[in-house]
């Protein structure tokens, strides 16, 4: 039974990350009250940020201020592209050593930094309460296959990115504690059979009419809806859902307004198609004085 629900979620991760990558074909518009900086190219930023020895420097005026320094062999490249600044280094991959990206990232939650495992991209990502996001990627595992290339010219047979984009967004709720899955919140148990806008976040949305809806209940836990379909199409759903929620992190989806969601997989099951059907159980939960910011 392990076997197969691992298979289901590591489905719909894949599902889910080629919707990314759809999404993300062309350049997407800056976040919100985030200004345009210019872009900044290798070439130039290798000149401006070398030392008298020619070598290139680490590039603090670009970054956060509450960004820990990485350590390295030697930094092959900086730039900045749509307000993203990437970081290509040298070092060395070794659990001895500090020059590799899990040093890095140990030291990013050191510093405060929140990792959160996004289930849309299928990478960690780390967030400070400023809305900066940092993103790792390495040669020497599938996050960082495109750097074979760069590491072919690395001394050290090791290559390792970091990447810090500015959402746009306050990322506090980050930062607080909620309540677990099921806490009695108090609310009052009912069935519900028309869509239950009144007891939903405002603008949470309805699934498609690709969708069958399962169960619709209020316990005193959230409002429960189990909803079932062919498992792009719930991804989908859910995807919709953090979007129009804005919700970030995961268990749970939470947002600024303190509103946050769990799901769970129910079941799966191939239908006469071959199409994989999943069941999945949404429980929303209102925001609460359970919540510790």
């Amino acid at each position: 039974m392990k076997t197969k629900t691992l298979s289901v979620i590591l489905s719909l991760l894949l599902v889910l990350s080629s919707l990314v990558l759809a999404s993300c074909s062309e350049k997407e518009p800056l976040p919100e009250g985030v200004s345009e900086l210019p872009d900044l190219n290798a070439s130039e930023l290798a000149v401006s940020l070398a030392d008298e020895s020619g070598e290139i420097q680490w590039p603090t005026e670009l970054l956060p201020d509450d960004l820990p320094t990485a350590e390295y062999t030697e930094i092959y490249s900086v730039e900045r592209k749509d307000n993203e600044v990437t970081i290509i280094l040298f070092g060395e991959y070794s659990p001895s050593k500090k020059t590799n990206a899990k040093f890095f990232m140990q030291k990013l939650v050191n510093s405060g930094y929140v990792p959160i495992d996004d289930e849309l991209t299928g990478m960690r990502y780390f967030y400070n309460k400023d809305g900066y996001r940092v993103a790792l990627a390495e040669s020497s595992n599938w996050t960082g296959e495109y750097l074979q290339a760069v590491n072919e010219t690395s001394p050290t047979g090791y290559t390792y990115e970091i990447k810090v984009f500015q959402t746009g967004k306050t990322t506090e709720c980050l930062f607080w504690k909620f309540p677990d899955e099921n806490t009695d919140l108090g609310l009052e148990p009912m069935t519900f059979e028309e869509w239950p806008a009144e007891y939903l976040p405002e603008n949470f949305p309805r699934p498609g009419e690709n969708i069958e809806i399962v169960d619709m209940k209020q316990e005193n836990g959230g409002v429960f809806i189990t909803v079932k379909g062919v498992i792009n199409d719930v991804a989908q759903y859910q995807n919709d859902i953090c979007a129009e929620m804005d919700f970030v992190g995961n268990a749970p989806y939470r947002n600024e307004n303190g509103q946050y969601m769990f799901y769970r997989l129910v079941t799966e099951e191939q239908n006469e198609s071959g199409q994989t059907i999943v069941e999945t159980r949404l429980q929303i939960c209102p925001a609460n004085d359970l919540i510790q910011k």
